[in-house]
């Protein structure tokens, strides 16, 4: 059966990118980082993600694991392009919705997924509530995407769907 697609719209792309050293630490131990003149995407990722671990340390926390900085640079072109060398179709993935309206927002996330790909079994949804519960944490997945295409039409649904209580989404 045919799934209905979505006018492809200007939605979040977000592109993963491993973070840098901590401050002080570089590839000799003996040379400080530098940072750009201009800002860029990577120079801000960087600056945020040194901070971040600076504060860990005073609290006495220290990593186990890589920390990832999610880049908006808000080009769907650029996102297909990536899309295009790191994807190939069909693919399981997830879709995650941050948002407010308990039932009726994880209802219209779900039905914004299966608008595209069909029915969702559920087993394949849950959902998580802030700690101070004003927000719910919707994953709809993983489910079977046919093409690039059809992650913009979810997205997209997504954002029409949520309308007034949708705050993120992954």
């Amino acid at each position: 059966t045919a799934h209905r697609l979505a006018r492809p719209v200007a939605v979040p792309r977000y592109i993963c990118r491993a973070a840098p050293k901590p401050l002080g630490e570089s590839e000799d131990n003996n040379v400080s980082p530098t940072t750009p003149s201009t800002p860029t995407a990577n120079s801000v990722s960087e600056a945020m993600t040194r901070s971040l671990v600076e504060v860990a340390r005073m609290k006495g926390r220290t990593s186990n694991s890589t920390n990832i900085i999610l880049v908006n640079d808000g080009s769907e072109e650029n996102w297909r392009r990536l899309d295009k060398r790191v994807n190939k179709y069909p693919i399981q993935r997830a879709f995650t919705a941050i948002g407010t309206g308990g039932a009726e927002f994880r209802a219209s996330m779900i039905e914004a997924v299966e608008s595209v790909v069909g029915p969702v079994h559920v087993e394949c949804v849950s959902q998580r509530s802030s700690s101070g519960g004003s927000y719910i944490s919707v994953t709809v997945g993983p489910v079977w995407v046919q093409s690039c295409d059809q992650v913009i039409a979810i997205y997209s649904n997504m954002k029409e769907s949520g309308a007034g209580n949708l705050k993120w989404i992954i």
